[in-house]
């Protein structure tokens, strides 16, 4: 959907919903678990921490996490803008980033080449 206002051009996007939780679900995770807070505002990047300890038999929170921005450990009750990423999953990303910088490198490498 576009606004005009003038000869401005705005475009609108829907707010997006936290796909990880569904709304009323309640938030769980495991030992090895990433806890991602998303930034408050754009070019605010994301706060990530790694789940040590969870202090609860179902996985809810508290949660102890260990940031990897200053490697700080700090019990967390994660608010609505937090989600959980599983073990499994930020492997598989980490996976594909590799990936595409090895392909990246690749094509420089072979364009230097010629």
């Amino acid at each position: 959907m576009s606004v005009t206002g003038g000869s401005t051009r705005w475009r609108t996007f829907p707010v997006a919903k936290e796909r990880d939780r569904p709304e009323g679900s309640d938030m769980h995770a495991r030992q090895g678990d990433w806890l991602v807070i998303k930034g408050p505002i754009v070019g605010k990047t994301d706060q990530r921490g790694l789940i040590v300890e969870v202090r609860s038999p179902d996985g809810s929170p508290p949660y102890v996490v260990r940031w990897i921005q200053d490697d700080h450990v700090s019990t967390v009750f994660p608010g609505p803008d937090a989600v959980i990423v599983t073990e499994a999953d930020q492997n598989a990303a980490d996976a594909a980033q590799r990936a595409r910088l090895f392909a990246v490198q690749e094509a420089i490498a072979t364009r230097h080449k010629s």
